[in-house]
């Protein structure tokens, strides 16, 4: 098989990974790959100069086009707050609490089907209904919520 070939297919599977992968890395040692396979179509080169061919063009694409595409691909968040931060419907969700929540101490809540950790500035029981008022400051992993009388 020709070098130009391999250098095609290499950036090929390069560019599959990217469709697989999140990141927006992949696509640009696509695009080092294609200029290798035109560099080897055109030019009697070695595998050490196809190889650097590849990389300087990799870096560089990865470098000068990464920044634009990014501005050019810049996306929003749908549903954002009004502060800013992305409101994704779980504030303001009723979760029922599965092991007891103390001030300082973090209990469990049902939540989808889901058990999350979940802290609170009162104390709830096993039973009861709670309110999500937003994510614990640990991140979204756990959630701050509030008693909701019944």
């Amino acid at each position: 098989m020709r070098a130009y070939v391999i250098w095609f297919l290499v950036g090929a599977v390069f560019l599959f990974l990217e469709m697989q992968l999140p990141g927006f890395i992949l696509f640009f040692f696509a695009i080092g790959a294609w200029v290798a396979a035109l560099a080897v179509a055109f030019l009697d080169i070695s595998l050490s100069q196809q190889i650097l061919i590849f990389t300087v063009s990799a870096v560089v694409s990865l470098i000068i086009l990464r920044a634009y595409l990014k501005r050019v691909f810049h996306g929003h968040l749908v549903g954002s707050a009004p502060d800013g931060e992305f409101d994704d419907g779980v504030m303001g969700s009723i979760v029922s609490v599965v092991e007891p929540i103390r001030s300082n101490t973090p209990g469990k809540v049902k939540y989808r089907g889901s058990y999350w950790k979940a802290y609170s500035d009162e104390v709830l029981q096993a039973g009861d209904s709670a309110r999500i008022v937003s994510y614990a400051e640990e991140g979204h992993g756990a959630f701050r919520v509030r008693k909701v009388e019944e």
